[in-house]
């Protein structure tokens, strides 16, 4: 039933687990699997922690947004899930674009969200293969606590789904994340 809507795009901040579960979600009910962060990875050719390094936040939000147009054909076609980078849908035009899936073509916006432990643990797992820099100069846990504040009105406002992404057995959050989505869509589970 999932697999009736066109498109499903997370947001959420970093480590909130959004590229695993999409991944996983994508390949269980046929879909194709997009993550902003290892396309512009790809397409700049170094990691984008070491890129956002390099160019800086407004540069990076800048390649985002081209990212994001430029994929727009292909989000139209349907049957794609796309994992968005935490701070994604604050780049120039990107709002309005996820505004539009949702709106125009029928995707459903969901809100990965991670207790703060999981979430600060996950990042410091991952900065292990790819180190980020803070992007406001705090402590990992800080910032999460300011970027959340920052972005969660933005959230609010892309999404139809909440679903808190709890540590566990991948499998079962996959189907606990589905089941959100086919309740939204009024299907019983």
């Amino acid at each position: 039933m999932i697999d009736s809507v066109p498109g499903i795009y997370l947001v959420g901040l970093r480590g909130s687990g959004k590229s695993e579960l999409g991944k996983v979600v994508a390949e269980q009910i046929g879909f194709e699997f997009q993550d902003t962060d290892a396309l512009l990875a790809e397409q700049e050719g170094r990691p984008v922690g070491e890129y956002l390094a390099d160019v800086g936040e407004a540069a990076f939000r800048d390649a985002e947004s081209e990212l994001v147009f430029n994929l727009m054909a292909e989000l139209m076609s349907g049957r794609q899930i796309l994992a968005l980078g935490g701070g994604t849908p604050e780049a120039p035009g990107v709002e309005d674009v996820l505004q539009e899936l949702r709106l125009d073509y029928g995707w459903v916006g969901c809100w990965v969200l991670a207790e703060p432990d999981q979430q600060l643990a996950r990042i410091a797992k991952s900065a292990e293969t790819e180190p980020r820099p803070p992007l406001i100069g705090r402590s990992r846990e800080e910032e999460n606590r300011i970027l959340l504040a920052r972005r969660a009105k933005l959230y609010r406002r892309l999404t139809d789904v909440r679903f808190v992404n709890r540590d566990g057995d991948l499998l079962e959050r996959t189907q606990e994340f589905t089941d959100a989505i086919c309740r939204f869509l009024g299907y019983g589970v």
